[in-house]
C-alpha cells in the first residue's frame, strides 16, 4: 500500500496494522485492496467462476480501504450541462462540495443478519429465517431468508451502539456518496449499474407485490437479496443502489450543513440527534431512490424494514 509503483491510488498512503484485520488481495478490476474483518466470521474464499468473494452465512465483515483524495459530491440544478446535474433533487439536496477525505475502511457489503447474530445473539430483521418451532405459514410475510441477507428493522441508536464496540460507525453521507458514485458526476447510476448491480422494484417484485411500472428487468428477488449477489460498482461495493437504502451519520436538516474535512461529518454543525439521513435504493422502489445526491428523512430510533447500513471501520494509528 504504501509502495505507489504497486498501489498508485494510495499515494504511498503509510497504512498500519489493524487489530483483527486481515489483508485478502487488492481487487483486480478496483486496484483497492480488501481487508477480512476475522472478529465478525470466518474469511471468504474466491468463487473461481467469477472472481469474487463467495458469501456464506458464517462470513465475516469485508473492508474495502478507499484512499484519500479530494471528493467532489452534491447536486446543482442551475447548468444542465455541467457535472451534478441533478434535475429531481430537492431544495436541501442542492450544493456541490469539494471536500479532502482521509482514507478510509467501508464493507464492501451491506451489513448481514447474520454478523448481527454473532454480535449480539438476536435478529430483529423483519425479513429474517423463519423460527423453525413455527408451524410453517405462521409468518406474516413468509419469505425465504437466510443469514446471507442484510440486516435491517434496527434503528441508528441501536446500530450506533453495537457498531461502536467493534470500532466501526456509520459513513458520513460524503463518504457515503464518494464510494456510491465511484468517479461517476450524473444524477443517476448508468443503466448498466442499475441493470447488473441494483435490486429494485422490477419484474420480480411486480409478480409478488403491488405496484406498478416496474424497472424493465428481473433480478429475480422480489424483497432483499443475499449480499454480493449483484456485480459490484467500480470502487468493488456491491448493492450500493438497491436492496436496502443505508443510514449515515449526517442528521437530517432542510438547510446545507457544513461538512467537516478528513471524514465529512455533518454532525458537529447542527444538533439534532433524533434525526438520520438514509441513502441508496431499496428493493420495493423504483430507480428514483438510487440517486447518488438522494437523502431520505429517519428518526434515530425507528426501525425499517427497508433500511441496514454498510459500516466503516476506525482506522487505528
Amino acid at each position: 500500500i504504501r509502495d505507489p509503483s504497486d498501489s498508485p491510488q494510495y499515494q504511498g498512503l503509510d497504512f498500519p496494522m489493524q487489530e483483527g484485520l486481515i489483508p485478502l488481495r487488492k481487487d483486480p478490476l478496483s486496484g483497492l485492496w480488501e481487508f477480512a474483518d476475522m472478529r465478525t466470521g470466518e474469511p471468504p474464499s474466491l468463487d473461481p467462476a467469477n472472481n469474487r468473494w463467495r458469501i456464506e452465512e458464517g462470513t465475516c465483515m469485508v473492508f474495502v480501504l478507499i484512499p484519500p483524495g479530494t471528493h467532489d459530491i452534491g447536486d446543482q440544478d442551475q447548468d444542465p450541462s455541467a457535472p451534478f446535474y441533478a434535475q429531481y433533487a430537492r431544495k436541501f439536496e442542492l450544493g456541490v462540495n469539494s471536500l479532502r477525505l482521509d482514507a478510509f475502511l467501508i464493507s464492501k457489503y451491506e451489513l448481514t443478519q447474520g454478523q448481527w447474530v454473532r454480535q449480539t445473539g438476536s435478529n430483529p430483521s423483519y425479513y429474517a429465517p423463519q423460527d423453525p418451532a413455527l408451524p410453517p405459514g405462521e409468518l406474516f410475510h413468509p419469505y425465504p431468508v437466510d443469514l446471507r441477507h442484510p440486516l435491517e428493522h434496527v434503528g441508528l441508536l441501536t446500530l450506533c451502539s453495537v457498531l461502536s464496540r467493534m470500532g466501526m460507525a456509520p459513513p458520513s453521507g460524503a463518504q457515503w456518496e464518494t464510494v456510491a458514485r465511484a468517479g461517476n458526476t450524473d444524477e443517476f447510476p448508468p443503466e448498466d449499474w442499475l441493470r447488473t448491480g441494483a435490486n429494485l422494484f422490477d419484474l420480480s417484485a411486480a409478480r409478488e407485490a403491488a405496484g406498478s411500472n416496474p424497472e424493465p428487468w428481473d433480478d429475480g428477488y422480489w424483497l432483499h437479496a443475499p449480499i454480493g449477489t449483484y456485480a459490484p460498482n467500480t470502487f468493488g461495493l456491491h448493492d450500493v443502489y438497491g436492496n436496502v437504502s443505508e443510514y449515515t451519520s449526517d442528521p437530517f436538516v432542510y438547510s446545507l450543513v457544513e461538512l467537516r474535512p478528513r471524514d465529512g461529518d455533518g454532525r458537529s454543525q447542527v444538533n439534532h440527534p433524533q434525526t438520520a439521513i438514509a441513502r441508496g435504493g431499496v428493493f420495493s422502489a423504483h430507480r428514483g431512490l438510487a440517486r447518488f445526491g438522494i437523502r431520505m428523512s429517519r428518526t434515530s430510533s425507528s426501525a425499517d424494514s427497508g433500511t441496514g447500513i454498510r459500516p466503516v471501520r476506525r482506522i487505528e494509528r
